[in-house]
């Protein structure tokens, strides 16, 4: 068992809890044929989990795909959350070309 203390926290510090309830979000991931497919996933699902829903769906293996949202490329290890993302928002898929290039990005 280990105290505030133990971690280098000493009164008076003040916490603040902060809550984050996951939703269900409906949200399209469109290709670069600009074909939109739907998925229902969490708030709190991962990037890379939606990477491998992606997979399941397409075929098109988790480490030949990223994904963007308003421009910006998303991390693995972030959550839909995260980056804002909401019901009947789009994200776009880009395909990893030979030498490390993104298709649409480089």
């Amino acid at each position: 068992d280990k105290r505030l203390a133990d971690y280098g926290i000493f009164f008076p510090t003040t916490f603040q809890l902060l809550y984050i309830s996951s939703q269900m979000l409906n949200i399209f991931v469109k290709d670069l044929k600009s074909r939109s497919t739907n998925y229902t996933v969490s708030s709190s699902e991962t990037v890379l989990g939606l990477k491998k829903m992606i997979e399941a769906r397409t075929d098109v293996v988790v480490n030949q795909q990223c994904l963007t949202y308003q421009d910006k490329e998303l991390e693995d290890g972030k959550t839909l959350a995260y980056y804002k993302i909401r019901s009947n928002d789009t994200v776009s898929l880009l395909l990893r070309l030979r030498g490390g290039h993104w298709n649409g990005m480089n």
